[in-house]
């Protein structure tokens, strides 16, 4: 079984993050509360929300560069629910490589495989967490 809705609200949202001034609240049914900050970077989380009947995301983060008019350089979703497996991942998105992998202390460490960048330098990594191997656990957008 595969989540369409999944993969079409990466697609807004890796359309959104293109933008010079995305619009996250369009996209995203929860507030967006600016939860911290340091001299640099804003730091912005929403809560939980269904983004098909089959897969929520638990928390969503993401963070602003105050020197760059608070330009979003990272955006975070941790995901629950039906699981979806790398070849699903691998489907849409064919030219993954290996950017991260867990080092044995933590079942909380990830393998995690991104895209190569976007012509906005953008990549997108998609993790698998050593509690669940097979599952996808985190999206994340890097935009910097």
């Amino acid at each position: 079984m595969e989540s369409t809705n999944l993969w079409g609200f990466i697609e807004k949202l890796n359309r959104q993050l293109s933008l010079p001034h995305p619009k996250l609240d369009t996209l995203i049914p929860q507030p967006l509360d600016n939860y911290d900050e340091n001299k640099y970077i804003k730091f912005y989380k929403a809560s939980g929300f269904s983004i098909s009947p089959d897969v929520k995301v638990t928390q969503l983060t993401f963070r602003t560069q105050k020197s760059s008019g608070n330009k979003i350089v990272l955006l975070s979703m941790d995901l629950s629910g039906h699981c979806i497996e790398l070849n699903t991942v691998k489907k849409h998105y064919p030219n993954l490589t290996f950017s991260d992998f867990p080092r044995g202390h933590s079942l909380d460490e990830v393998t995690s495989l991104t895209t190569p960048p976007d012509e906005h330098g953008k990549t997108i990594t998609f993790s698998f967490a050593e509690r669940n191997p097979d599952c996808l656990s985190k999206i994340t957008f890097n935009l910097e």
